[in-house]
Formats: C-alpha cells, sequence, structure tokens
C-alpha cells in the first residue's frame, strides 16, 4: 500500500475542509496529458477506501489513477470537468478539481495533515481561522 499511496501523492491534490477533501490531479501530472481526456470517476454517494483505485484518468500520453487518502462516501464529483475534460489541464488546481469525498473518520484527516511525508504543495488545509 506504501506505493499507491506515494502515487496518488505524487500526481494528486488534496484540499481539506472540516471533513470533505476535494481531490484533483497535481499541476505536473495534468501537464503530461493531452488532447483526447478521458474521465472514470465515481459516482456521488460511492464507498471509497484509502489506497485503493477509485478511477482515472486517461489521454494519449498516459493515465493517473485516482486514490483517496481516506475512507469516506462521494459527496460530489465536478460536472463541469465531465462536460469539459480539458479544464484538467487547463486549470487543475481551481476548477479543474475531480472528486468531494466526505471522511468516514475525521482522524484519518488528522494522520494526512501530520504526515512528515507529504508536501504542502500535495495539501492545501482551507480551514477558516479565526
Amino acid at each position: 500500500m506504501a506505493d499507491e499511496q506515494t502515487e496518488w501523492m505524487e500526481n494528486l491534490w488534496i484540499s481539506i475542509d472540516d471533513d470533505v477533501v476535494t481531490i484533483g490531479i497535481g499541476e505536473e501530472a495534468a501537464e503530461e496529458l493531452s488532447d483526447g481526456l478521458s474521465l472514470n470517476l465515481p459516482q456521488e454517494d460511492d464507498v471509497l477506501m484509502p489506497g485503493k483505485v477509485c478511477g482515472d484518468v486517461s489521454s494519449a500520453n498516459g493515465n493517473v489513477n485516482l486514490y483517496t487518502p481516506v475512507a469516506g462516501t462521494v459527496v460530489e464529483v465536478n460536472e463541469a470537468i465531465l462536460d469539459n475534460p480539458d479544464l484538467i489541464v487547463e486549470d487543475p488546481l481551481d476548477e479543474g478539481w475531480l472528486l468531494r469525498v466526505e471522511a468516514e473518520n475525521t482522524e484519518d484527516l488528522d494522520n494526512i495533515t501530520d504526515d512528515d511525508d507529504v508536501s504542502d504543495d500535495v495539501i492545501h488545509d482551507e480551514e477558516e481561522e479565526g
């Protein structure tokens, strides 16, 4: 499982807002994708397990497997990328996000943000300060 976790960290970014994790493809991985993107995403209400492939994004230049770092339920899939997959390449860190997962256990979120092997570029903590 360590190899799978390393792969999601290298190719994906996550953003945490309360107990919801937003998952997207990192800029570096997005740059390697080309025209003719094909998406295989989970659907709303699908239950995901950490370290397991839950979908992929494919193009003529390669394939990026999607993983979730936590156990949880898909609460939203980005409809905009289903209509326009090129958003993944054009704006991977904003409009090109893929899905949102509500974490089953909030302690899993703490483990992710406390993990020294995960860079700040991968995790964007959106919790409001105050």
